[in-house]
């Protein structure tokens, strides 16, 4: 790809850009991130690390922007991104849930902010948890990537051909 069609297509994947396309849902949440070397060692040698050295091998909540549009989950820094982190996720391949325990994200549970909710975005390979300030937003983004994911799917089988669909110069960008 030339440099420039790479930053065509990274300023048509900016968050602004999306936010112009009028996105099925929208807003801030928090991200957890489990750094490797937590993950990897057992979880006493990680607390002991984790109070030695430093927090850096905690598990800790991020500032997130994330962005359903069309057939892709996006995830961002901030509202002012110009570039995704990460990949997008296609909608007909994740499982979207709500999390009530935390023992079930790690073994001893994790701090959640308090008055948040928790949901899990999970694929093939990886699970990522988002925090986010009330239930009712938190049981909003699982039914809106739910209904994407179930509409999605149906336009892959050609079940709505004859429905508009608005989306596909982002979904094409995404993939």
């Amino acid at each position: 790809m030339s440099k420039k069609s790479s930053s065509t297509v990274a300023s048509g994947l900016s968050a602004p850009s999306l936010m112009q396309a009028s996105p099925s849902l929208t807003s801030h949440v928090l991200k957890l991130h489990i750094p490797l070397m937590y993950s990897i060692l057992p979880t006493f040698v990680s607390n002991l690390f984790g109070t030695i050295f430093s927090s850096s091998f905690m598990p800790s909540w991020k500032e997130r922007y994330l962005i359903q549009l069309g057939g892709y989950f996006y995830r961002y820094k901030s509202d002012t991104s110009s570039d995704p982190k990460g990949s997008p996720f296609s909608v007909d391949e994740i499982d979207i849930y709500a999390v009530n325990d935390t023992e079930t994200i790690l073994p001893g549970g994790i701090i959640t902010p308090e008055g948040y909710s928790i949901f899990c975005v999970s694929t093939l390979r990886k699970r990522q948890y988002y925090a986010i300030s009330t239930e009712e937003d938190r049981n909003m983004w699982i039914t809106t990537l739910q209904q994407a994911r179930d509409e999605h799917i149906k336009r892959n089988m050609g079940h709505s051909d004859h429905v508009p669909y608005p989306y596909d110069y982002y979904d094409r960008m995404a993939k």
